[in-house]
């Protein structure tokens, strides 16, 4: 019997194909396993990097009547609310619902709340031609004016109630404790937060050009408003390497307000540029007169923004003392621009309550050059001098820096530590060339920072008594 084996050969597979598969799965795999990590990484971030603010409103009820309030009629029928941050961002904005309300919110930045009167929202037909101010969100019996801090650690909802009509705002009823416990910050933290949080109130301003839009949401329009505000340090403002109250140069500060421009405003000379101060005072000025406002005292061009500056305040009015809390009307030849609710730190309302600033220390060799500068911050509270938290310095503080001679070093520190020392005994800087302003005031050292509500605080520590 003849048997016939039948059979074919396959072709051997190429040893890089099978490689290269090898590869490829392998590539796929890290590749989904990535993918799913990041999904996993966006829901985590997604559940616990936002927080929700709730609340109930009254809309029943309007805001009591004061003498400067332009419609204390009105209903506020919008909520707005911004990281400050990032002020030059859209408002973040809802109506406001009977039902309740509630904001989202990103952990560990800083906001600022308040509600307004949209005309655009008014079904019953408009009862104003612009975005009216009406508020921020307040905590009774408590300084807070509207600012909101929050940490990584906020809860997931910050309930704060229901909000009533107050003189100045919409109250809720919380208790600071309580407020604490969902924002993550002790109870000290806010006491002095709430003091200086109503600087915050500046960026709620909605339609400072009265035209019924959004200003921020208009097309090359944007504004800024900082004040600028300068005290003088001498040797016997100091017990024993601790600063003593009271400090004579916060009574005698030199006080500035810098409106900035910048899109299609057309440029203003500034013999016809007038700013109107709110009319909660009467204002003298030195030789008697009684005034309503004061002329500008220069403008300038800086980045892409048009600055009008008016810092001869203090030379112009003798009574009272700047700064001015209230409304202010800034008219650029017929052209009114209307900022409500601007109010700053005050050293006569609150005795300097809520004050931050660097006590520095300048080390200079045999010779007189300037070794390094050792600073250590102080801030005021509850009328006594006293270490700030660092989340309270780092929140209050930015580009922290002195001015030195621009040829040797720039000065610059950015983030502080509570306390700390710079090193410049390489930039060889000696006693006698150190002055600010032109020699104006020789043998003295500005340092300055802006706070977050952009107001500059400029130190300036006069040396002729610490000369080696």
């Amino acid at each position: 019997m003849e048997l016939t084996l039948k059979y074919t050969v396959c072709p051997q597979k190429s040893t890089s194909i099978v490689r290269r598969k090898v590869a490829l799965k392998k590539f796929l795999q890290i590749f989904a396993l990535v993918v799913f990590c990041l999904i996993l990484v966006a829901c985590f971030d997604k559940n616990s990097g936002i927080s929700h603010l709730a609340f109930t409103m009254n809309q029943t009820r309007s805001r009591s009547s004061t003498d400067t309030d332009p419609a204390p009629s009105l209903l506020p029928n919008e909520v707005i609310w911004r990281d400050i941050e990032h002020y030059e961002d859209p408002f973040m904005r809802q109506a406001i619902q009977t039902s309740g309300n509630v904001l989202t919110l990103r952990k560990g930045k800083e906001y600022v709340v308040g509600f307004v009167y949209n005309p655009g929202l008014d079904t019953e037909g408009p009862k104003s031609t612009y975005i009216q101010l009406l508020g921020g969100m307040e905590i009774t019996d408590s300084d807070f004016s509207g600012g909101l801090p929050t940490t990584v650690d906020t809860k997931e909802e910050i309930n704060v109630g229901a909000l009533e009509p107050g003189e100045t705002g919409f109250e809720s009823s919380i208790t600071l404790p309580e407020l604490s416990q969902m924002l993550g910050f002790s109870a000290k933290f806010l006491e002095t937060y709430g003091i200086y949080d109503n600087c915050l109130l500046k960026f709620l301003n909605p339609d400072i050009n009265r035209n019924g839009l959004y200003d921020i949401e208009e097309e090359k329009f944007s504004w800024m408003l900082t004040a600028s505000r300068l005290y003088h340090f001498y040797q016997d403002d100091y017990e024993n390497g601790v600063p003593s109250l009271p400090i004579q140069s916060f009574e005698n500060e030199l006080f500035a307000l810098i409106f900035w421009f910048s899109g299609n405003l057309i440029d203003v000379e500034q013999s016809k540029v007038f700013l109107t101060l709110p009319d909660r005072e009467t204002y003298q000025t030195r030789n008697g007169q009684i005034v309503t406002g004061i002329p500008c005292s220069h403008s300038a061009f800086s980045y892409r923004y048009k600055q009008y500056y008016f810092n001869r305040i203090n030379e112009e009015i003798i009574s009272p003392k700047p700064p001015y809390d209230g409304d202010y009307c800034l008219d650029l030849n017929g052209n009114k621009f209307f900022y409500q609710g601007i109010e700053f730190l005050s050293p006569y309302e609150n005795s300097f309550e809520g004050f931050i600033f660097p006590q520095n220390t300048f080390i200079f060799n045999d010779e007189g050059i300037l070794q390094k500068i050792v600073y250590t911050w102080w801030i005021i509270r509850n009328g006594n001098y006293a270490k700030p938290t660092l989340e309270e310095l780092q929140r209050r503080v930015n580009h922290f820096n002195y001015c030195l001679p621009k040829q040797k070093i720039d000065g610059y520190i950015g983030e502080p530590e509570i306390s700390g020392e710079y090193n410049v005994s390489h930039a060889n800087i000696h006693f006698s060339e150190l002055s600010y302003i032109d020699q104006s005031w020789p043998e003295a050292v500005r340092s300055s920072y802006y706070d977050s509500a952009q107001n500059e605080w400029n130190c300036i520590d006069h040396l002729a008594l610490n000369r080696p």
